[in-house]
């Protein structure tokens, strides 16, 4: 069995005296091959040094076998809880490294590496449906571009709302939204052809619908309505509501989430239910939990850039997929890291049949290729013996 015989790190810039832009961890292998994984720290976050970040984990993995990658990740321990972003990047960065050296060894894919190791069914060549949510941010949003993203045939076209002048944005009944809502959804019918489905409309809230009533908790009828008349502005298409309110209380957040979603299916404003979605506030287990075991949403958003670590997410997709709720996987740093990582998130939503959410605010978008170009080789890969 092949063994773990030292990590390298190395650190890019753009010149021998310039900052460090990303940080790669090598796992060698047999002292004769070598697997990368990446991370992107800010510049100016405070943490361990890099190397004693890789003097730990080295201590955890040289001369283990590579075997089990859960096993191999649960190894390596804690760094410093007090500086997690730092360090949890840098163990991100080394699980993506162990997972491409065990699949190399396994002569698998990733893909089936993390199926396998989650106990999820083993891909298989169909081709590969992996549903692709394309995003684009209110400031990047022409007419032009939404059309561009039309074209690509994804299952949802999604809009993001980033800034914090909600009732100037958005309208003081939300009216607005719901306009553009509703010449999207005429969009959307002008360009379909009726082949492959239409896509659903997925809308990234940001807590607007609460920001506009000013405590949802109170008037959760008026972030109702909101929601009624956002759906009625989609006509019959899916519609995907992410966090139409934000509260800074993590056990209340998926109680009213809860009761929206009741709210909704009791009220006869509705001829189609939303799906109501919230953005996983970390990948711990307590807090994916809060919402999974009550049923509060239709599905969690992971961010990868908000943990790193691919055993966590992993092990809490296999949580969700128990409690019956969809997952999405995003990453919304992508463009600040290497290719490692788009291709990482689509082996790990082939893996656990997820859907990815990707920000289309960007073009030339290398993340959009990169992932797309993964589920291709992958899905040629798992049909070598058909052709």
């Amino acid at each position: 069995m092949s063994q773990i015989t030292r990590l390298l790190l190395a650190p890019a810039r753009l010149s021998a005296h310039g900052p460090e832009l990303t940080h790669s961890i090598g796992v060698v292998v047999d002292d004769a091959r070598v697997y990368w994984g990446d991370c992107h720290l800010p510049a100016a976050t405070d943490g361990p040094p890099a190397g004693r970040v890789l003097d730990v984990m080295a201590s955890a993995l040289v001369g283990q076998e590579l075997s089990d990658f859960r096993e191999l990740c649960a190894s390596i321990p804690a760094i410093d809880a007090a500086t997690l972003e730092q360090s949890g990047a840098f163990i991100g960065a080394g699980q993506q490294a162990l997972l491409a050296a065990v699949a190399a060894t396994r002569q698998q894919t990733a893909a089936e590496t993390l199926a396998e190791a989650y106990g999820f069914p083993a891909p298989q060549h169909a081709p590969i449906e992996v549903p692709l949510f394309l995003e684009i941010s209110d400031f990047a949003a022409t007419a032009e571009r939404i059309d561009r993203m039309l074209a690509l045939r994804p299952a949802a076209v999604g809009y993001r709302l980033t800034g914090g002048q909600v009732a100037e944005a958005i309208g003081p009944n939300a009216e607005y939204l719901q306009r553009f809502v509703r010449e999207l959804a005429g969009r959307i019918a002008t360009q379909a052809d009726g082949e492959g489905g239409w896509p659903a409309i997925y809308l990234g809230l940001n807590g607007a619908l609460g920001a506009l009533v000013g405590d949802p908790r109170r008037q959760l009828g008026q972030v109702l309505g909101h929601c009624a008349g956002l759906q009625s502005a989609v006509g019959g298409l899916d519609l995907y509501l992410e966090d139409p309110f934000v509260l800074d209380d993590a056990i209340a957040q998926p109680a009213l989430f809860h009761q929206l979603k009741d709210y909704c299916r009791r009220s006869s404003a509705f001829d189609k239910q939303p799906f109501l979605v919230a953005r996983a506030p970390g990948h711990d287990h307590d807090s994916v939990s809060a919402y999974g075991d009550i049923g509060a949403v239709d599905g969690l958003v992971f961010d990868l850039a908000a943990g790193w670590s691919i055993d966590r997410l992993m092990t809490q997709l296999v949580a969700l997929r128990g409690a019956g709720a969809r997952a999405i996987i995003s990453h919304s740093t992508l463009e600040l890291v290497s290719h490692h990582w788009p291709a990482t998130i689509a082996d790990m939503a082939i893996a656990g049949a997820t859907a990815l959410l990707l920000s289309y605010d960007h073009s030339p978008n290398s993340q959009l290729a990169t992932t797309t170009g993964r589920i291709a080789e992958v899905t040629a890969w798992l049909g070598r013996g058909n052709g």
